[in-house]
């Protein structure tokens, strides 16, 4: 005969998983900055205390390349848990809605599985070359990196309808685009690029 439930454990049910889709409507530009190969080889030696290779020239078509993220058909994407994060993080701004509770009950649907990327979608991109402030020294240094102008991001997001509604997760994805924001300089880090809004919400059970 099977044991009884707990007092604590009697309100345990199955999740009610359900899909919808949004589409994230970039308002600022997108600028994005993968961080390559090549500079984690670097910091590795570095840590591993071996003597640093001669400083080499600049190649700034090759770097603004390497920042971008690409899904397996070559085309440009975006971190889906990076969308993911924007979101668990707007929660700061609702009160008694823990970041540690979002993270449970809400899935961004990778669009390759195998990248873990969504399809960007834009009207043009452009390299721009940036001066950024490293940590630490205070010394200046050059970026080149990709900026989407009029981006586009449809996300299929998975939820546990029965701990959040379908209102509710829309209204976190708008705070996350106008508070979090996505990619670098973001409103999250004192920018004000990757700002985005909704433009459709359609929900659907799994």
């Amino acid at each position: 005969m099977p044991s009884k439930p707990t007092k604590q454990a009697a309100g345990i049910t199955l999740p009610q998983f359900k899909l919808t889709k949004m589409t994230l409507i970039g308002e600022t530009p997108l600028i994005v900055h993968r961080f390559a190969e090549k500079a984690k080889k670097q910091i590795l030696s570095k840590q591993q205390g071996k003597n640093p290779k001669k400083k080499e020239f600049r190649e700034p078509e090759k770097e603004y390349e390497a920042a971008k993220y690409k899904l397996s058909d070559g085309s440009d994407g975006f971190p889906a848990l990076c969308i993911k994060q924007a979101v668990v993080d707007s929660a700061r701004f609702f009160d008694d809605l823990p970041m540690t509770f979002l993270r449970g009950v809400i899935f961004i649907v990778p669009d390759d599985l195998d990248t873990g990327l969504m399809k960007l979608d834009y009207s043009h991109e452009e390299m721009v070359e940036d001066t950024i402030r490293l940590s630490g020294g205070g010394t200046s240094d050059l970026r080149y990196r990709p900026y989407y102008y009029d981006w586009k991001i449809k996300a299929q997001v998975k939820y546990d309808a029965g701990l959040i509604t379908l209102d509710q997760l829309g209204a976190l994805f708008v705070r996350a685009g106008m508070s979090q924001g996505l990619g670098e300089w973001r409103p999250e880090r004192n920018g004000q690029n990757g700002i985005f809004n909704i433009e459709e919400v359609v929900g659907k059970k799994s």
